[in-house]
């Protein structure tokens, strides 16, 4: 899968980009060869997603791919059915989904049924690990995919935000990332490291499929400069078979057949 994975996170940055992208940031990642871990998740998706599989995507918010709804309108196409659940309201004005659920998992209703479940950037949220692996089994079809996209726990900033106050957390957000206070949530990370995810799903009947720690190179891109030092750098570390201090993770399981 990982080889699969690095092929396809090159389709998907030409769809979404251009063979020549014409944005400063695109075009300075190209020029590294860089693809962020949002670009790695997308192509976990495209290349676990087949037609006609029923999605469903956990604490999906207002979106599926905040900064590409042309593939999200693609894939949402190809999947029979396209289902969002989240305890925010925000997934109510989901334009991309068939249905949504208010709530937590338990709120899903179907059982042994979806063909893809995935968690973008929800795991470091989660406060009962356990509860959640228990109805993401409950929901999947045998043979079905969990994609886990997340912040890797001993990263920096994972580090600092579980050192500081929840109030604090908006602001530097809305600085670096142009974020809505809204979509500022409180952290747990009880399952943001591959021992972590691994013991939890293994407990249920699921194998890895693919595991990657992928360095996150977006903490300054705000302005070029700093962007392109950040993959100066990162280039550097690389040389020495090192990644960037600033990592997530995506991690794939699969439901065996019972």
């Amino acid at each position: 899968m990982k080889n699969i994975l690095e092929h396809v996170v090159k389709r998907v940055f030409r769809f979404t980009y251009g063979r020549d992208p014409t944005g400063d940031g695109p075009r300075i990642r190209k020029k590294f060869s860089y693809f962020t871990p949002e670009d790695y998740y997308q192509a976990a998706v495209v290349a676990c997603l087949k037609k006609d599989d029923k999605w469903l995507d956990i604490g999906c918010g207002r979106d599926i791919f905040p900064s590409n709804s042309r593939l999200t309108k693609v894939l949402t196409s190809r999947a029979r059915e396209t289902v969002g659940v989240d305890p925010s309201p925000n997934v109510l004005e989901n334009k991309f989904l068939d249905r949504a659920y208010l709530g937590y998992a338990d709120s899903v209703k179907e059982e042994n049924y979806y063909d893809l479940v995935t968690l973008r950037m929800v795991a470091e949220h989660v406060a009962d690990p356990a509860e959640l692996i228990d109805q993401i089994d409950r929901v999947s079809a045998n043979g079905a995919h969990v994609i886990v996209y997340t912040i890797y726990k001993w990263s920096p900033v994972s580090i600092l935000t579980k050192l500081t106050p929840f109030w604090a957390h908006h602001a530097p957000k809305r600085f670096f990332w142009n974020t809505e206070e809204r979509d500022t949530f409180p952290v747990e990370y009880k399952m943001n490291t591959k021992s972590d995810l691994d013991r939890l799903f293994f407990r249920k009947n699921f194998e890895n499929t693919c595991f990657l720690y992928l360095d996150d190179c977006r903490t300054l891109a705000k302005y070029n400069v700093t962007l392109h030092m950040e993959l100066v750098f990162r280039r550097f570390l690389n040389f020495f078979k090192l990644h960037y201090p600033e990592l997530c993770i995506l991690s794939i399981y699969r439901k065996k057949n019972s």
